[in-house]
Order: structure tokens, then sequence, then C-alpha cells
């Protein structure tokens, strides 16, 4: 069986995982998605919890609310291609949907 992690142990390797990546993560921690997204959720859901700061309401509980905008000028160049990346992957799926549906 592994060894717990502490608090600041898990912190750390999902500051890793953020910025690093999944793989890399998983491989230099022996350590699965699956556990990676416990802790997250865990630890960010403590966060909020124990948080005053209006920017953390609404993150980390299921899907983000209607009046929730993005400030991109605060984001850095990774979190750009990461919201980039996410739009195609969208609009993607919007023209597969499309598709789908005018073959009914």
């Amino acid at each position: 069986m592994g060894k717990h992690k502490t608090k600041q142990e898990k912190l750390e390797i999902i500051e890793y995982w953020k910025v690093n990546g999944l793989k890399s993560t998983t491989q230099k921690y022996s350590i699965s998605k699956s556990r990676l997204t416990a802790w997250r959720k865990e630890l960010f859901d403590n966060t909020l919890s124990n948080s005053k700061s209006g920017l953390a309401k609404g993150l980390g509980q299921g899907r983000p609310k209607k009046d929730i905008t993005l400030d991109i000028a605060k984001m850095s160049r990774k979190e750009l291609e990461e919201y980039a990346r996410a739009l195609q992957l969208l609009e993607k799926y919007q023209a597969l949907q499309g598709k789908k549906d005018s073959n009914k």
C-alpha cells in the first residue's frame, strides 16, 4: 500500500500536474489520474469552503454558473492556449452533432 501524502504534498503534486501535464505527473509520482482528480476535488472543495474570496466561488462545483466571466487579461499563455484548444474541440463536437442531427 502506498504512503499517505500530506496536504502540502498533494498540493505540490497538483501544481506539478498543472505545469507539466498528466502523463509526466503520473509517471513521476507513480499515481493514477483518478487519484489526482480525487485530491484536486478534496483540496479544492476544502479551499472553497474556507475561502472568502469571490474569485473562488462557483469553481470546482460542477458546471460553472452563467454569470462567470473570463478575465483573459489575467490568464497565462498556457491557460489561453488551453482555452483556445477547448473552444476548438467544442466547435468540432458541435459540427459532428450537427451532422448526426441532419442524418436522422
